[in-house]
Protein backbone atom coordinates (compact mmCIF):
# COMPACT_ATOMS: atom_id res chain seq x y z
CA UNK A 1 0.00 0.00 0.00
CA UNK A 2 1.11 3.42 -0.79
CA UNK A 3 0.62 7.47 -0.43
CA UNK A 4 1.29 9.82 -2.65
CA UNK A 5 1.02 13.88 -1.83
CA UNK A 6 1.84 16.35 -4.15
CA UNK A 7 4.61 18.47 -2.76
CA UNK A 8 5.34 16.33 0.28
CA UNK A 9 9.31 15.36 -0.40
CA UNK A 10 9.37 12.82 2.49
CA UNK A 11 10.71 9.41 2.47
CA UNK A 12 7.85 6.79 2.72
CA UNK A 13 7.59 5.52 6.68
CA UNK A 14 9.18 2.10 7.48
CA UNK A 15 6.58 -0.59 7.78
CA UNK A 16 7.28 -2.34 11.14
CA UNK A 17 5.30 -5.61 12.51
CA UNK A 18 3.10 -6.50 15.19
CA UNK A 19 4.18 -9.62 15.24
CA UNK A 20 7.00 -8.94 17.26
CA UNK A 21 5.62 -6.92 19.48
CA UNK A 22 5.10 -7.32 23.25
CA UNK A 23 3.11 -6.48 26.12
CA UNK A 24 5.06 -3.14 27.67
CA UNK A 25 6.96 -2.17 24.71
CA UNK A 26 7.99 1.45 24.23
CA UNK A 27 5.66 3.21 21.56
CA UNK A 28 5.53 6.83 20.03
CA UNK A 29 2.16 8.46 19.02
CA UNK A 30 2.26 11.33 16.27
CA UNK A 31 -0.86 13.08 15.36
CA UNK A 32 -3.03 16.31 15.67
CA UNK A 33 -5.06 16.43 19.01
CA UNK A 34 -7.35 19.38 18.48
CA UNK A 35 -5.38 20.42 15.63
CA UNK A 36 -1.87 20.64 17.36
CA UNK A 37 -0.29 18.96 14.22
CA UNK A 38 3.21 17.01 14.41
CA UNK A 39 2.13 16.04 18.64
CA UNK A 40 4.41 13.37 20.06
CA UNK A 41 3.36 11.00 22.70
CA UNK A 42 4.96 8.00 24.43
CA UNK A 43 3.63 4.90 26.36
CA UNK A 44 3.62 1.32 26.24
CA UNK A 45 1.58 -1.52 24.90
CA UNK A 46 -0.56 -2.74 27.49
CA UNK A 47 -2.60 -5.28 26.11
CA UNK A 48 -3.14 -7.25 22.58
CA UNK A 49 -6.81 -7.52 22.60
CA UNK A 50 -8.89 -10.31 20.45
CA UNK A 51 -11.14 -8.09 17.55
CA UNK A 52 -13.42 -9.70 15.04
CA UNK A 53 -10.92 -12.28 14.55
CA UNK A 54 -8.01 -10.37 15.03
CA UNK A 55 -6.24 -7.85 17.37
CA UNK A 56 -5.87 -4.31 18.11
CA UNK A 57 -3.45 -2.60 20.15
CA UNK A 58 -3.85 -0.88 23.70
CA UNK A 59 -1.26 1.65 24.55
CA UNK A 60 -0.90 4.22 27.20
CA UNK A 61 1.17 6.72 24.55
CA UNK A 62 -1.58 9.83 24.65
CA UNK A 63 -4.67 10.19 22.07
CA UNK A 64 -6.85 12.56 21.93
CA UNK A 65 -9.62 14.26 19.81
CA UNK A 66 -7.86 14.96 16.52
CA UNK A 67 -4.92 12.11 16.68
CA UNK A 68 -6.95 9.25 14.86
CA UNK A 69 -5.22 8.03 11.73
CA UNK A 70 -2.15 8.89 13.62
CA UNK A 71 0.99 6.96 13.48
CA UNK A 72 1.84 4.42 16.51
CA UNK A 73 5.58 3.31 16.49
CA UNK A 74 8.03 1.03 18.03
CA UNK A 75 11.37 1.81 19.89
CA UNK A 76 13.14 1.91 16.26
CA UNK A 77 10.97 4.23 14.10
CA UNK A 78 8.94 1.40 12.61
CA UNK A 79 5.32 1.82 12.16
CA UNK A 80 3.49 -0.34 14.05
CA UNK A 81 -0.63 1.33 14.31
CA UNK A 82 -2.44 3.82 13.42
CA UNK A 83 -4.30 5.37 16.08
CA UNK A 84 -7.95 5.04 16.19
CA UNK A 85 -9.94 5.32 19.57
CA UNK A 86 -10.10 5.97 23.28
CA UNK A 87 -12.49 5.35 25.88
CA UNK A 88 -13.10 8.25 28.29
CA UNK A 89 -14.22 6.32 30.68
CA UNK A 90 -10.65 5.44 32.26
CA UNK A 91 -7.08 6.73 32.11
CA UNK A 92 -4.50 6.21 29.34
CA UNK A 93 -7.47 3.56 27.25
CA UNK A 94 -5.88 4.15 23.76
CA UNK A 95 -6.46 1.92 21.21
CA UNK A 96 -4.41 1.14 17.53
CA UNK A 97 -5.74 -1.15 14.98
CA UNK A 98 -2.08 -2.92 13.72
CA UNK A 99 -0.64 -1.78 10.73
CA UNK A 100 -0.96 -4.85 9.14
CA UNK A 101 -4.22 -3.89 8.32
CA UNK A 102 -2.85 -1.36 5.86
CA UNK A 103 -0.64 -3.60 4.74
CA UNK A 104 -3.09 -5.87 3.97
CA UNK A 105 -5.78 -3.09 3.02
CA UNK A 106 -5.83 -4.74 -1.05
CA UNK A 107 -6.57 -8.16 0.13
CA UNK A 108 -8.79 -7.01 3.14
CA UNK A 109 -10.67 -4.78 0.53
CA UNK A 110 -10.99 -8.24 -1.84
CA UNK A 111 -11.96 -10.09 0.99
CA UNK A 112 -14.73 -7.81 2.69
CA UNK A 113 -15.77 -7.24 -1.17
CA UNK A 114 -15.83 -11.50 -1.47
CA UNK A 115 -17.67 -11.43 2.31
CA UNK A 116 -20.18 -8.78 1.42
CA UNK A 117 -20.91 -10.55 -2.28
CA UNK A 118 -21.29 -14.00 0.00
CA UNK A 119 -23.55 -12.19 2.37
CA UNK A 120 -25.66 -10.45 -0.24
CA UNK A 121 -25.86 -14.32 -2.23
CA UNK A 122 -26.54 -15.58 0.95
CA UNK A 123 -29.28 -13.04 1.75
CA UNK A 124 -30.77 -13.78 -1.41
CA UNK A 125 -30.63 -17.42 -0.92
CA UNK A 126 -32.47 -17.16 2.42
CA UNK A 127 -35.12 -14.14 0.79
CA UNK A 128 -35.20 -16.61 -2.23
CA UNK A 129 -36.08 -20.02 -0.04
CA UNK A 130 -38.03 -17.87 2.33
CA UNK A 131 -40.65 -16.73 -0.73
CA UNK A 132 -40.78 -20.23 -1.80
CA UNK A 133 -41.30 -21.18 1.36
CA UNK A 134 -44.07 -18.85 1.70
CA UNK A 135 -45.34 -19.36 -1.58
CA UNK A 136 -45.74 -23.19 -0.72
CA UNK A 137 -47.19 -22.37 2.23
CA UNK A 138 -49.64 -20.06 0.34
CA UNK A 139 -50.66 -23.30 -2.28
CA UNK A 140 -50.92 -25.11 0.51
CA UNK A 141 -53.61 -22.39 2.37
CA UNK A 142 -55.08 -22.31 -1.43
CA UNK A 143 -55.36 -25.65 -1.97
CA UNK A 144 -57.20 -26.41 1.43
CA UNK A 145 -59.20 -23.61 0.87
CA UNK A 146 -60.08 -25.17 -2.08
CA UNK A 147 -60.81 -28.45 -0.93
CA UNK A 148 -62.64 -26.64 2.27
CA UNK A 149 -65.01 -24.75 -0.38
CA UNK A 150 -65.12 -28.13 -2.80
CA UNK A 151 -66.18 -29.81 0.77
CA UNK A 152 -68.66 -26.78 1.28
CA UNK A 153 -70.28 -26.93 -2.00
CA UNK A 154 -70.66 -30.35 -2.07
CA UNK A 155 -72.36 -30.54 1.48
CA UNK A 156 -74.42 -27.64 0.41
CA UNK A 157 -75.32 -29.49 -3.02
CA UNK A 158 -76.37 -32.69 -0.73
CA UNK A 159 -78.11 -30.26 1.35
CA UNK A 160 -80.12 -28.52 -1.54
CA UNK A 161 -81.04 -32.40 -2.28
CA UNK A 162 -82.29 -33.53 0.87
CA UNK A 163 -84.04 -30.68 0.97
CA UNK A 164 -85.64 -31.08 -2.01
CA UNK A 165 -86.29 -34.67 -1.69
CA UNK A 166 -87.94 -33.38 1.51
CA UNK A 167 -90.08 -30.71 -0.37
CA UNK A 168 -91.05 -33.26 -2.79
CA UNK A 169 -92.23 -35.75 -0.23
CA UNK A 170 -93.88 -32.86 2.06
CA UNK A 171 -95.83 -31.88 -1.04
CA UNK A 172 -96.23 -35.39 -1.79
CA UNK A 173 -97.87 -35.63 1.46
CA UNK A 174 -99.79 -33.13 1.16
CA UNK A 175 -101.72 -33.84 -2.29
CA UNK A 176 -102.45 -37.60 -1.07
CA UNK A 177 -103.83 -35.93 1.97
CA UNK A 178 -105.86 -33.34 -0.20
CA UNK A 179 -106.81 -36.26 -2.45
CA UNK A 180 -108.06 -38.49 0.14
CA UNK A 181 -109.40 -35.71 2.08
CA UNK A 182 -111.02 -34.79 -1.54
CA UNK A 183 -112.59 -38.49 -2.20
CA UNK A 184 -113.73 -38.38 1.40
CA UNK A 185 -115.67 -35.30 0.59
CA UNK A 186 -116.70 -36.16 -2.65
CA UNK A 187 -117.64 -39.89 -1.02
CA UNK A 188 -120.15 -37.59 1.40
CA UNK A 189 -121.48 -34.87 -1.09
CA UNK A 190 -122.56 -38.32 -3.58
CA UNK A 191 -124.37 -39.90 -0.15
CA UNK A 192 -126.03 -37.01 0.98
CA UNK A 193 -127.17 -36.11 -2.73
CA UNK A 194 -128.40 -39.76 -3.13
CA UNK A 195 -130.08 -38.94 0.40
CA UNK A 196 -131.68 -36.25 -1.33
CA UNK A 197 -132.97 -37.86 -4.03
CA UNK A 198 -134.05 -41.26 -1.86
CA UNK A 199 -136.21 -38.51 0.21
CA UNK A 200 -138.24 -36.67 -2.64
CA UNK A 201 -138.93 -39.80 -4.36
CA UNK A 202 -140.43 -41.33 -1.46
CA UNK A 203 -143.05 -38.21 -0.96
CA UNK A 204 -143.79 -38.69 -5.03
CA UNK A 205 -147.69 -39.24 -5.63
CA UNK A 206 -147.64 -40.87 -8.74
CA UNK A 207 -150.69 -40.99 -10.68
CA UNK A 208 -151.67 -44.65 -13.48
CA UNK A 209 -151.84 -42.40 -16.25
CA UNK A 210 -148.24 -41.29 -15.72
CA UNK A 211 -146.15 -42.58 -19.18
CA UNK A 212 -142.54 -43.87 -17.14
CA UNK A 213 -140.21 -42.49 -19.86
CA UNK A 214 -140.87 -38.84 -18.73
CA UNK A 215 -137.88 -36.63 -17.10
CA UNK A 216 -138.22 -33.84 -15.13
CA UNK A 217 -135.53 -31.51 -14.35
CA UNK A 218 -135.60 -29.05 -11.42
CA UNK A 219 -133.65 -26.65 -9.68
CA UNK A 220 -133.88 -26.47 -6.25
CA UNK A 221 -132.29 -23.84 -3.63
CA UNK A 222 -131.38 -24.93 -0.09
CA UNK A 223 -130.89 -22.62 2.96
CA UNK A 224 -128.79 -24.04 5.47
CA UNK A 225 -130.25 -26.88 7.70
CA UNK A 226 -132.21 -28.18 4.33
CA UNK A 227 -135.04 -26.20 4.03
CA UNK A 228 -135.96 -25.24 0.60
CA UNK A 229 -136.25 -21.95 -0.70
CA UNK A 230 -137.21 -22.49 -4.34
CA UNK A 231 -137.48 -25.73 -6.60
CA UNK A 232 -138.00 -24.17 -10.48
CA UNK A 233 -138.76 -26.62 -12.97
CA UNK A 234 -136.48 -25.91 -15.40
CA UNK A 235 -137.07 -28.87 -17.96
CA UNK A 236 -140.57 -30.04 -18.24
CA UNK A 237 -141.23 -33.79 -18.69
CA UNK A 238 -143.82 -33.36 -20.86
CA UNK A 239 -146.48 -34.39 -17.80
CA UNK A 240 -147.50 -31.87 -16.24
CA UNK A 241 -149.41 -34.49 -13.75
CA UNK A 242 -145.82 -35.54 -12.76
CA UNK A 243 -144.19 -32.18 -12.94
CA UNK A 244 -146.78 -30.99 -10.17
CA UNK A 245 -146.04 -34.36 -8.41
CA UNK A 246 -142.57 -33.92 -8.53
CA UNK A 247 -142.68 -30.30 -7.43
CA UNK A 248 -145.03 -31.05 -4.54
CA UNK A 249 -142.77 -33.95 -3.06
CA UNK A 250 -139.62 -31.50 -3.10
CA UNK A 251 -141.50 -29.51 -0.83
CA UNK A 252 -142.68 -31.86 1.28
CA UNK A 253 -139.78 -33.93 1.85
CA UNK A 254 -137.89 -30.29 3.63
CA UNK A 255 -135.59 -30.58 5.51
CA UNK A 256 -133.77 -32.05 3.23
CA UNK A 257 -130.57 -34.59 4.21
CA UNK A 258 -127.41 -32.06 4.02
CA UNK A 259 -124.20 -32.89 5.49
CA UNK A 260 -123.11 -31.99 9.11
CA UNK A 261 -120.51 -29.88 7.75
CA UNK A 262 -121.04 -26.50 7.28
CA UNK A 263 -118.14 -26.14 4.91
CA UNK A 264 -119.79 -28.53 2.24
CA UNK A 265 -123.15 -26.28 2.60
CA UNK A 266 -122.23 -24.38 -0.54
CA UNK A 267 -121.90 -27.84 -3.02
CA UNK A 268 -125.90 -28.34 -1.86
CA UNK A 269 -127.06 -24.44 -2.49
CA UNK A 270 -127.79 -25.04 -5.62
CA UNK A 271 -128.96 -28.08 -7.14
CA UNK A 272 -130.00 -29.42 -10.18
CA UNK A 273 -132.23 -32.65 -9.79
CA UNK A 274 -134.04 -35.03 -12.39
CA UNK A 275 -136.60 -37.23 -11.86
CA UNK A 276 -138.13 -40.07 -13.56
CA UNK A 277 -140.63 -42.78 -12.54
CA UNK A 278 -138.12 -44.95 -13.57
CA UNK A 279 -135.21 -44.81 -10.55
CA UNK A 280 -132.66 -45.32 -13.00
CA UNK A 281 -133.74 -42.08 -15.00
CA UNK A 282 -133.40 -40.14 -11.63
CA UNK A 283 -129.40 -38.34 -10.85
CA UNK A 284 -128.00 -35.03 -9.96
CA UNK A 285 -126.49 -33.68 -13.78
CA UNK A 286 -122.55 -33.88 -13.59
Amino acid sequence: CSLSIVGLNAPAVMVGSTKMLKVGAKVFTIGAPKGLELTLSDGIVSSLREFEGDHIIQTTAAISPGSSGGGLFDETGALVGLTTFFITEGQNLNFAVPVEWVTELAIRSINAERRAEAERKAEMEQRAEAERKTQAKLKILAEKKAQAEEKERAKQKIQAEQKLLAEQKEQAEQERARAAQAAAVGREVAEYKAKIIAKIRRNIVMLPDIPSNVIAEFEVTLLPGGMVLNAKLVKPSGSGAYDSAVERAIKKAEPLPVPPDITLFDMFRELRLKFSPIVKHDRLPS
